[in-house]
């Protein structure tokens, strides 16, 4: 007996601790529900959090995982803990094309190893390779301020080098994509 593609994804969904929310997804972004599991409108094919968890899985990335603001004045109950979600997406086998391509989750944050959201926006930066001056211009504080906060940063995850630091957040899903930071340093 042979599972359904959509089945094993939903199978796979219910693998994750607490998911709130799925969807299954193709190279093109369009998203179709899960059996059994709920959607919600974060996941909606219009949605930035597609798009980018889309991007990421095409760009060759196996998987992703990264947190997203919850602003909400939907009914929906407010999954998240210091104002977040966290974002999982997993590329799945492509063949043939008409099958799902990926699969995106929304979880709670359960953890966010007491880093503050201006912590999170400057790990997000560095991330993505920002230098300290980079991350003070994006945020409009000071390059002292920045280093500050990554020596809070790297006590916090217990990292070492702020290499490490960067690497913990990515494999903890502690990402807080940069492309969410507006002009003026929010998010």
């Amino acid at each position: 007996m042979t599972l359904d593609p959509v089945d094993r994804l939903g199978h796979l969904a219910g693998v994750f601790s607490e998911p709130h929310a799925a969807v299954t997804v193709d190279a093109s972004g369009s998203v179709s529900s899960l059996p059994g599991i709920a959607g919600h409108p974060l996941l909606s094919a219009e949605s930035p959090v597609v798009k980018l968890a889309v991007a990421e899985l095409i760009g060759d990335q196996p998987h992703t995982a990264f947190l997203w603001p919850w602003r909400s004045a939907s009914s929906h109950t407010r999954p998240a803990r210091d104002n977040y979600v966290r974002i999982t997406g997993l590329a799945c086998d492509v063949s043939p094309p008409a099958r799902p391509s990926g699969l995106i989750l929304l979880q709670p944050v359960r953890d966010t190893h007491g880093l503050t959201p201006r912590e999170l926006q400057i790990l997000g930066l560095l991330v993505d390779g920002g230098a300290n001056q980079q991350i003070a211009s994006a945020l409009f504080i000071t390059e002292r301020t920045v280093a500050a906060h990554l020596e809070h940063i790297r006590s916090k995850v217990h990292a070492p080098t702020r290499t490490a630091a960067a690497l913990y957040a990515v494999r903890h899903g502690l990402y807080l994509p940069s492309s969410l930071i507006d002009r003026r340093g929010n998010t």
